[in-house]
């Protein structure tokens, strides 16, 4: 299991040296000539589809230095405790679920041989919540889809609570997999 994310991590490893630094970033650090090479790169790669838009320069305030204290201050303290506490435990409740599960499976009498393939199936459902994530928080939003994640993980665990056919605690086990991943995602999403 842990072989299959490290050949996923060299192969991000090895895919990030073709990507580009953000020109954002590198302008925010001063290094303006390679933000404008690499800004030049994407716009001849972009035009080869046909030409470009006009450019319409707006300019952005700079921004302002908040400092972290005003997460505690009076009007957001509420509002800083609500969000550690929603992330702690959809964290929790991830973690927890994804270590217990190949134990719980042993105790059910299943070889660990055959409960880390389940639970390594049911972890394939972590992909799911984020492309979920990815095609429907623009559209509804942050907090319909936080909602909308704690629905689905309510409903997907009590269905998964209640399985006995092993082929149906896989299916609901990613299924479930995949809500604690969106509700993960839409919360900590800035």
């Amino acid at each position: 299991m842990y072989l299959i994310g490290g050949c996923g991590a060299l192969w991000v490893w090895f895919l990030r040296r073709k990507l580009p630094e953000s020109p954002r970033w590198l302008e925010a650090r001063g290094r303006y000539e390679e933000a404008e090479k690499i800004m030049q790169d994407i716009e001849a790669e972009a035009s080869k589809a046909g030409p470009l838009p006009p450019v319409i320069s707006v300019a952005a305030p700079a921004p302002a230095w908040v400092p972290i204290s005003i997460l505690f201050s009076r009007g957001v303290v509420t509002r800083t405790l609500l969000a550690m506490a929603v992330c702690i435990t959809c964290l929790v409740g991830s973690y927890s679920f994804s270590y217990w599960v190949p134990t719980f499976f042993v105790k059910q009498g299943l070889s660990v041989t055959k409960s880390l393939s389940f639970a390594t199936v049911m972890a394939l459902g972590s992909s799911l919540g984020p492309l979920v994530g990815m095609l429907t928080s623009d559209w509804i939003g942050r907090r319909r889809g936080t909602m909308f994640a704690a629905l689905w993980c309510g409903v997907f665990a009590l269905a998964y609570s209640q399985q006995t056919d092993p082929a149906w605690v896989l299916i609901f086990g990613f299924l479930l997999q995949g809500g604690m991943s969106l509700m993960i995602g839409f919360t900590m999403r800035c």
